[in-house]
């Protein structure tokens, strides 16, 4: 994430024994990213196997978390993420809200 709350997401192929630069791509241009709040942090849940879903979460100013995924393209050389839609790759997988939102004192729960 940059000073100016852009998420990227990098890829870097680590298949062979040359040195691979990472390839980023912007995820703030999705549909549904937060604007009015800031993302403020940014996790990732992914391994990057031939097109599993990595998904990308981003924690806002006021506390929501919204969630995105991209598919990592590991059948080119070199490894590329891919975070459009299967069937229709102009359409951007949207950024959501996830299911429970953070709550003050939530222990393994949330709202």
């Amino acid at each position: 994430m940059t000073a100016t709350g852009k998420v990227y997401a990098g890829i870097r192929d680590q298949r062979t024994n040359e040195a691979q630069n990472f390839l980023w791509t912007e995820l703030g241009n999705h549909p549904g990213y937060p604007l009015l709040s800031q993302p403020c942090g940014v996790s990732v849940n992914g391994h990057g196997q031939n097109n599993s879903p990595i998904k990308f979460s981003v924690l806002t100013t006021t506390g929501q978390v919204r969630e995105t995924t991209c598919a990592a393209r590991t059948n080119t050389h070199p490894a590329t993420l891919v975070c459009a839609d299967a069937n229709n790759p102009a359409v951007l997988n949207p950024w959501m809200p996830v299911t429970l939102q953070p709550a003050p004192g939530a222990v393994n729960g949330g709202i």
